[in-house]
């Protein structure tokens, strides 16, 4: 007596109006593996958004820097620190008339309803003698 096999069918057989559905399975699970990829990734980078800190926690890439005086991180070409100045751009004269000295911007004299004589008066910045400069943190005058 002999027994013959049948054949199984091993294969899997879509069915033509199951096919939208495994299409909108497939699409959400291709979106679910994107969504958990850009958050896992966002976690890894959210660190990095304005680079290093200095031992005060300032953010150094974004330009700010420790105010000891103001006890503060700030941005020096925004707001002052104190009466230290980085660059001679931050000092202007300390007078209206005839200056001799030079302060901090912060510092700056208001002279909009002011009227000063013409002439140039030696040891001051007037006719061009000499300019505002910071020198070592201090704003001071530098005669050429």
């Amino acid at each position: 007596m002999q027994i013959k096999r049948k054949k199984s069918v091993n294969s899997f057989k879509i069915v033509e109006h199951n096919k939208p559905v495994l299409k909108w399975i497939i699409g959400l699970f291709i979106l679910l593996i994107l969504v958990l990829f850009l958050i896992k990734s966002f976690e890894n980078n959210k660190n990095l958004i304005g680079g290093d800190k200095d031992s005060h926690g300032c953010l150094i890439a974004a330009g700010y820097g420790w105010c000891e005086e103001k006890q503060k991180c700030l941005r020096i070409w925004e707001e002052s620190c104190g009466e230290q100045c980085y660059r001679d751009e931050d000092c202007v004269p300390s007078t209206c008339c005839h200056p001799n000295s030079c302060v901090i911007k912060a510092s700056a004299p208001n002279c909009s309803d002011k009227f000063c004589t013409q002439e140039c008066k030696s040891g001051t910045l007037d006719c061009d003698q000499a300019s505002c400069g910071c020198i070592s943190g201090k704003c001071g005058v530098l005669f050429k």
